[in-house]
């Protein structure tokens, strides 16, 4: 049985609607939005868990018809936004940390006649410029350029990058596809690479990836490691359930290993966007995306997360002049996926 989470909102009327869809690792979501002249609204919402999914281009379809019968009417654009690479021709995606895959070619044969399939990043990139004010919280002041470039990063069951350059020509900022998650974790003390070597040991690799770390399981790779040393008065609770990231946070203000992990966490995720802040000069704006930040906000804006930001010898200034802000809207991806097939699908 396929867990499901449905919001209803209303049935569609005249005007273009579209279904989008933004699968991560843990849950997929799915939204279905009508668009008027100058604006759009939610008609229904479904969220799943992905790995209740066994065969996403056999459950779609199904899905779809459903969705057609509450809103009472045809679909025949949708929009997929994928946590994972895309093929070249546009058609195909295996995400990343899940067992099936997308192929749009099949999900045509369903009589799904106008899809695009894009990146998850892609689609955040496309939702940024769409979020109300109060759906950002500036987590660091700077001073931030017009028509600039940005970058975001987004942990959750994996830590996604996307870097966002400004159309002139579309007015638009669009997004250049990444895996910047699986680059090397920085080492800078003693205490990391005592971290690497128990998690090369532990993940059975020689590289230790940004999202072995910066994750849902990152957040369980750090607490083992500490915990083998230490124990606490939660620390056999949180073994038996194996180290669950949901267990370590909702224990952060009791359990000293818990608040230790999340320490940690807040500051490799400011070491992590520090480097990709100097790779690309974001002066748009770093934007921070992700269940695990929108969750726990405190993970991110805190000063433990901006001091490791700024901690360079020498680019320091060039630092201080970076904004960054948390998106606090989780279905970003969705609102994102929408405004690409508006501007992509006829």
């Amino acid at each position: 049985m396929i867990d499901v989470e449905e919001k209803f909102y209303s049935k569609a009327k005249a005007g273009k609607v579209i279904v989008s869809v933004d699968i991560g690792g843990t849950r997929t979501n799915i939204a279905v939005f009508q668009f008027f002249a100058s604006k759009k609204k939610i008609l229904l919402t479904h969220d799943y868990k992905s790995n209740d999914i066994k065969n996403f281009n056999l459950f779609f379809p199904a899905a779809l018809t459903l969705i057609e019968h509450k809103i009472g009417k045809r679909i025949n654009s949708v929009s997929i936004a994928v946590s994972g690479p895309i093929s070249k021709n546009g058609k195909f995606c295996k995400p990343t940390n899940l067992s099936w895959n997308v192929d749009t070619v099949k999900l045509a044969k369903s009589g799904i006649k106008k899809i695009l399939l894009v990146n998850d990043f892609e689609a955040l990139a496309a939702g940024i410029d769409s979020l109300s004010s109060n759906k950002l919280v500036k987590i660091k002041s700077g001073d931030k350029r017009k028509e600039a470039p940005r970058v975001l990063l987004g942990a959750g069951t994996g830590l996604g990058k996307g870097i966002m350059v400004y159309h002139k020509k579309r007015k638009s900022y669009e997004s250049l596809p990444s895996e910047g998650g699986h680059n090397n974790f920085v080492i800078e003390d003693d205490f990391d690479i005592k971290l690497v070597k128990f998690l090369q040991k532990k993940l059975a690799k020689r590289i230790i990836e940004w999202e072995d770390l910066l994750s849902g399981r990152g957040m369980s790779n750090i607490y083992h490691f500490l915990s083998r040393s230490n124990k606490s008065k939660y620390s056999n609770e949180i073994k038996k359930s194996n180290y669950s990231p949901i267990l370590i946070s909702k224990y952060k203000n009791k359990d000293q290993l818990a608040k230790k992990t999340m320490q940690l966490f807040s500051k490799y995720f400011g070491r992590c966007t520090r480097n990709y802040a100097l790779d690309i000069l974001p002066y748009g704006g770093i934007y921070l995306a992700g269940g695990i930040a929108i969750r726990e906000p405190s993970l991110v804006n805190n000063n433990l997360f901006r001091q490791e930001f700024l901690n360079h010898p020498t680019q320091r200034k060039i630092l201080k002049q970076l904004s960054i802000y948390l998106v606090k809207d989780y279905r970003i991806s969705l609102y994102g996926a929408a405004e690409l097939a508006k501007r992509c699908i006829k």
